[in-house]
């Protein structure tokens, strides 16, 4: 079943900790910039549990959650798909997962933006305990997390996260990891660029960790690495045309960036 959700900000409690059935997708008819779930500090805009699969939720903002694990979107058990959306300003109190929270599920998140989200706990942006999870061609801006794992924390995970920007997250505790920590599982990051998240890139405190064609600020072992300056366009996180990081990356299909922008070719 296919829910479509027209412009707006949705707010109130009719709008929030939203469950879904089997095979639905909700999907917002003007895209993530129009179609907004706001959640006024009480609550966060999905709720999912369930043996439930084929679940899908597209083209949406979810911005000021507050809640448990999982400010903004909450899924337990569940294979599910996040596309085109912005995860914002949502809050955990002494809970991981301050913008999404997995456990149990085989989840992809693509093409998003999951900024300025806090969790009290482990993962600031994004939170994945005993998953399949796999991140593509997102953003990860301005996370903060108060034990570890300022952009995305991996706990008995198999996590995937390629070409995308992991810039600006901050991690306090003893796992830290301002961009991705590892507690335990494992994570191959490829053609991702890890820049200006404190007090490290990359954390590994328990399982493994690959990254290979990514730009590392602080540099990481693995093949095609580098640690030159990105050279993003003022005010952006687009390339500039003489950036080290065009066709510093393995081939793959993605023609275009997270703005549906071309992305840069150099033969040369």
């Amino acid at each position: 079943m296919r829910v479509v959700v027209s412009p707006g900000i949705y707010s109130g409690p009719t709008n929030k900790n939203l469950n879904l059935t089997n095979g639905v997708s909700v999907v917002g008819l003007a895209g993530a910039a129009q179609t907004i779930i706001d959640c006024a500090d009480s609550g966060r805009g999905f709720d999912i549990s369930g043996s439930l699969t084929n679940l899908l939720i597209r083209g949406l903002t979810i911005q000021n959650g507050y809640a448990g694990a999982g400010g903004g979107i909450r899924c337990v058990g569940c294979g599910i798909a996040i596309d085109e959306c912005v995860v914002t300003n949502n809050c955990t109190d002494l809970a991981p997962g301050g913008g999404l929270y997995f456990d149990g599920s085989q989840a992809v998140v693509r093409n998003s933006v999951i900024s300025a989200n806090n969790a009290g706990f482990w993962g600031g942006a994004v939170f994945s305990l005993g998953s399949a999870l796999e991140m593509d061609n997102c953003i990860l801006a301005g996370n903060n997390a108060a034990m570890g794992g300022g952009a995305v924390l991996c706990n008995g995970t198999n996590l995937i996260v390629r070409n995308c920007t992991v810039i600006s997250n901050y991690a306090g505790g003893v796992v830290n990891g301002g961009g991705i920590a590892v507690a335990s599982g494992s994570a191959t990051v490829e053609n991702t660029i890890l820049w200006g998240n404190d007090p490290s890139q990359l954390k590994v405190d328990g399982g493994s960790l690959t990254s290979r064609y990514s730009c590392v600020q602080d540099g990481w072992t693995g093949t095609g690495n580098i640690t030159n300056d990105a050279q993003f366009l003022a005010g952006t996180y687009r390339l500039q045309s003489g950036s080290p990081c065009i066709d510093a990356g393995i081939s793959n299909t993605l023609s275009s960036d997270i703005n549906w922008a071309l992305r840069w070719d150099d033969p040369a």
